[in-house]
């Protein structure tokens, strides 16, 4: 007399086998997932660093004004405190990035009367 079916043993080993290899889909499903956000944080970066690059761009030709005219912002040399970052759409929705930005200035650049910028932002992966 033959009977077919499984014993027990053979059940706990496929689901010990099962639950590993669910375990390896969950870890690719949720890696993957964070990729995705790292692009969409340097895209944010990279737009929130342009964005001061263009706010610099109207200081350069007040640099030109005296000191203490009025209404007139100057491109001062040195480190600028970092700033938070203003609202921008991350993943798709209106949020904010959550990064911060500095910027440097150095006048006189290599013995030329050139100034150089060096604008720095920095976040948190999520």
């Amino acid at each position: 007399m033959k009977k077919s079916g499984f014993t027990l043993i053979e059940i706990a080993v496929s689901m010990v086998i099962l639950s590993i290899a669910m375990t390896g889909m969950l870890t690719a499903l949720l890696m993957g997932r964070k990729s995705i956000n790292v692009p969409d944080h340097r895209i944010a970066a990279l737009n929130f660093a342009q964005q001061t690059i263009e706010d610099l761009k109207g200081q350069v030709g007040e640099s030109l004004w005296p000191a203490g005219t009025p209404g007139k912002r100057h491109l001062e040399e040195g480190d600028h405190p970092p700033r938070p970052s203003p609202s921008l759409i991350v993943g798709g929705e209106l949020g904010t990035f959550g990064g911060t930005r500095s910027y440097k200035v150095q006048d006189d650049v290599a013995g030329t009367d050139l100034k150089q910028v060096t604008v720095t932002v920095s976040w948190i992966e999520p």
